[in-house]
């Protein structure tokens, strides 16, 4: 492990990329051996922004302590929680990539180009918004006309009472007619 001072800020060179030799695997852990503290066994990892260094417990200890006294933030990880988190990561970043490569593919098998394909489904999302409005509307007409045919079968009486004062109505006009088209169109004009 480093010995960081405060002036360092937290920069660490600490050998990520050096090869270990004290590496050995048990079930598909990894144990790595620090190169600091041979007899130690790499636990965590400290992912404060700018530093990203592998500890093992003695190097923590040390290391929490020059966090602490440059009054900043250990953000410790156990290995085992970042390989997890890494793992899932790269997991569905590879489910994200073969889904879209299966949409390129099925773009490539339909000769649609993806622009198509959204017209497409624009207009079948029009088509069904038009067939709900048209079904809407005469949802509406059929409610109107029942309404109408039973407002009229309920009120037959009243319909035929004012017919026949129209029909009434119509015949003496007609009659006003006639009569100042005659002789005796002033007797009707003091009607009018």
């Amino acid at each position: 492990m480093n010995n960081l001072k405060k002036s360092d800020n937290l920069n660490v060179s600490w050998p990520i990329q050096e090869s270990y030799s004290n590496i050995s695997a048990t079930k598909g852990v990894f144990s790595i051996r620090c190169p600091t503290h041979p007899r130690y066994e790499l636990t965590n990892i400290c992912m404060s922004q700018g530093c990203v260094e592998p500890l093992c417990p003695e190097c923590f200890k040390h290391h929490l302590k020059i966090h602490n006294e440059i009054q900043t933030h250990c953000a410790a990880e156990t290995l085992i929680s970042m390989k997890e988190n890494c793992q899932q990561n790269v997991q569905n970043l590879l489910d994200e990539f073969i889904k879209e490569k299966q949409r390129l593919h099925g773009w490539l098998e339909k000769k649609v180009l993806p622009h198509e394909e959204i017209h497409l489904k624009i207009k079948a999302a029009k088509e069904n918004l038009l067939n709900m409005i048209y079904k809407f509307f005469e949802f509406i007409e059929k409610n109107v006309n029942s309404y109408v045919m039973s407002y009229k079968a309920n009120h037959q009486e009243e319909f035929d009472s004012l017919s026949n004062k129209i029909n009434s109505l119509i015949e003496e006009l007609q009659s006003m007619q006639i009569d100042l088209n005659s002789s005796e169109y002033i007797k009707c004009m003091l009607k009018v």
